[in-house]
């Protein structure tokens, strides 16, 4: 019975492999944001709301994409320009098909970014990062901005 100190060995193998994918992440939540009981975060009033669950990020990435879901409620709104500042550097994302149109129910925004060449999200994502979100309710220009924190 030689096989089973080898499978215990794979086991083992199998485990620190696992614990160090953990340690090669982090998980971000929008900071000053409320915590809903779903665990996803809330900013916003009883109508209109902007909501986002927290961000996983592993140190390998190179994109960044935010799942921001905007609820409109009784709102008339848009979004003018969605942005992410880093270090002072407005950057646009890729997509910026929502733009200018109504969103007249609960809308998951497609943004997504690069971060700059020879960067990683972890080591950008910070004090010095933002999302901005730039939109107009109720015909009144409105900026929003997502600062990014470390979950503890």
């Amino acid at each position: 019975m030689k096989t089973f100190p080898v499978m215990r060995l794979t086991m083992l193998a199998l485990v620190m492999l696992i614990a160090a994918c953990g340690f090669r992440q982090r998980v971000y939540m929008p900071q000053d944001w409320i915590e809903g009981a779903d665990g996803s975060y809330a900013l916003g009033g009883e109508d209109w709301r902007i909501t986002m669950p927290v961000m996983v990020v592993a140190k390998s990435d190179i994109t960044l994409h935010p799942a921001i879901t905007l609820s409109p409620g009784k709102h008339t709104v848009s979004i003018t320009r969605a942005r992410w500042v880093l270090h002072g550097q407005s950057i646009a994302p890729k997509d910026a098909d929502y733009e200018g149109k109504p969103i007249t129910g609960p809308t998951l925004l497609n943004l997504n970014w690069e971060f700059p060449k020879g960067t990683k999200a972890v080591d950008e994502l910070g004090a010095d990062s933002i999302i901005r979100l730039d939109m107009v309710v109720d015909g009144e220009p409105r900026s929003v901005d997502v600062p990014m924190v470390l979950k503890k």
